[in-house]
């Protein structure tokens, strides 16, 4: 990614944070924390932080999730840096996964997409099939 493209990436988040009614939650189990269309809320995903915020278009949830860790400060001020984009159908899900510690959250796009909710996905763990 080149350095006009972080720029970019970082303004997007900075507008999000500044312009956007965020309000910061912990994602867990027991909490579920909803958005409006272009609402913007943070949150924590592992050792994440995100930045979300979604669209109604169609009948769908078009939603943006920007999740960044830690800052290197011993290497000067950079972060490491992604982006995650889906597309959901009113009533389905979709989920995200943390790369740091394999958190998942799950967002669900709310009838005719007037809003989507966010909460921890639930996960179960299985033996392989013999």
């Amino acid at each position: 990614m080149n350095r006009i493209n972080i720029a970019r990436s970082f303004a997007s988040v900075a507008a999000i944070l500044a312009f956007g009614a965020t309000q910061p939650a912990s994602a867990n189990p027991q909490s579920r924390l909803t958005m409006q269309p272009l609402e913007g809320v943070s949150f924590d995903v592992g050792s994440e932080r995100a930045v979300a915020y979604f669209t109604a278009n169609k009948g769908s949830c078009k939603l943006v999730v920007a999740l960044a860790g830690e800052p290197d400060w011993n290497n000067g001020p950079s972060q490491t840096y992604r982006r995650f984009e889906a597309t959901v159908d009113s009533g389905m899900r979709t989920q995200l996964r943390s790369e740091t510690d394999g958190t998942a959250l799950e967002f669900h796009c709310e009838a005719e997409a007037v809003a989507m909710s966010v909460t921890e996905a639930q996960t179960v763990a299985s033996a392989p099939a013999p």
